[in-house]
């Protein structure tokens, strides 16, 4: 079974990650997506298996950081991945206004990583849009976390559903950070 990842294993690693990025005189910046996000910014979740994110900044440093995390910290090596970024940001994709949601390391000190969530109907509709069908666990998770963020956002109705999907998939933005 792989390792399932806790809310403190991953701030732990965006502490480790934020460290090393400073030490470097670096800013990293990642937007998370999936079952992290729910995990990072509700209760709807307690683990999870990977991060799903896109880097927006210093790409190079955050494949070669991660890497070393995964292997001082004895994580899966995709823990942290870019596996959405084709839903994210290929043309004709609906990229979500992203809050910050932290910076690390979590001191005083000058941050060298932030991390960024869309808003939770963003994150629906990818999981709508995007849900496994063919992987039955993968379907289930992805049912659990398709009912959470319902009760969340309280879009429940299918035609309220349909409506969010057909708006996302019509609307082509640049990725919008508020900071």
């Amino acid at each position: 079974m792989p390792l399932e990842l806790t809310k403190e294993t991953l701030e732990l690693a965006f502490d480790d990650l934020g460290q090393i990025a400073r030490f470097r005189g670096l800013i990293a910046d990642i937007a998370v997506y999936g079952g992290a996000c729910l995990l990072l910014a509700t209760d709807a979740r307690q683990v999870t298996r990977d991060v799903d994110s896109v880097f927006m900044a210093e790409p190079e440093f955050l494949y070669e950081a991660a890497d070393a995390i995964a292997r001082k910290k004895n994580l899966p090596d995709d823990w942290l991945n870019q596996s959405v970024k084709h839903l994210v940001t290929s043309p004709g994709s609906r990229q979500p206004r992203l809050n910050v949601f932290g910076e690390y390391p979590r001191d005083d000190g000058t941050p060298g990583l932030r991390i960024f969530l869309p808003p939770p109907e963003y994150i629906l509709a990818m999981k709508l849009i995007a849900s496994r069908r063919e992987d039955l666990d993968g379907a289930r998770r992805d049912r659990h976390g398709i009912t959470q963020l319902m009760h969340i956002t309280s879009i429940r109705s299918g035609a309220a559903i349909m409506e969010l999907v057909v708006r996302r998939q019509h609307q082509w933005h640049r990725f919008e950070v508020v900071i």
